[in-house]
């Protein structure tokens, strides 16, 4: 092998190896940053059912429930049963200005913009799905189910 070859096939080989370790610092990041979302929005879960607790003492908050559905499993963020009904509430913890669409909403923070699917539309479902169990007992089938969006930043 000439020199030269080998010349060309180092400088690949390291190009390869440095694009590799690029790859996975970027993977490394995007998963990183997952996680931050997912804690905010843990923390503002957490925040909305001590409110609900606070607010409605006596009543029975249930939180992040999962229910079988027609389409496999749905997680709801808050159960709340209390003197004035039983309601569904889906937590949200977006941030800047949101842009709402029927089916796909918009968030514009800082220099991003993130597509969401309807947090309305997705506890649509989820009220849908704590019927389809209250109708399998007779004694519960009249029982109506509401459906509540929250956000909880104050930048929304």
């Amino acid at each position: 092998m000439t020199p030269e070859i080998k010349l060309i096939l180092w400088i690949f080989l390291t190009v390869d190896f440095l694009v590799l370790i690029g790859l996975g610092v970027s993977s490394v990041l995007k998963a990183v940053r997952r996680r931050q979302i997912l804690h905010f929005g843990d923390k503002a879960e957490e925040e909305v059912s001590e409110a609900l607790q606070n607010e409605f003492p006596g009543a029975v908050v249930l939180n992040n429930v999962y229910l079988k559905s027609g389409r496999g499993t749905t997680q709801l963020d808050h159960i709340l049963i209390c003197k004035w009904g039983l309601f569904v509430i889906e937590t949200k913890s977006h941030n800047g200005r949101i842009q709402i669409e029927k089916k796909e909403w918009t968030q514009f923070y800082k220099d991003k913009i993130v597509r969401f699917r309807s947090p309305i539309l997705q506890n649509e479902s989820h009220v849908r799905a704590l019927e389809q169990i209250l109708k399998r007992h007779r004694a519960l089938q009249r029982i109506k189910v509401q459906g509540l969006v929250v956000f909880t930043s104050k930048k929304v």
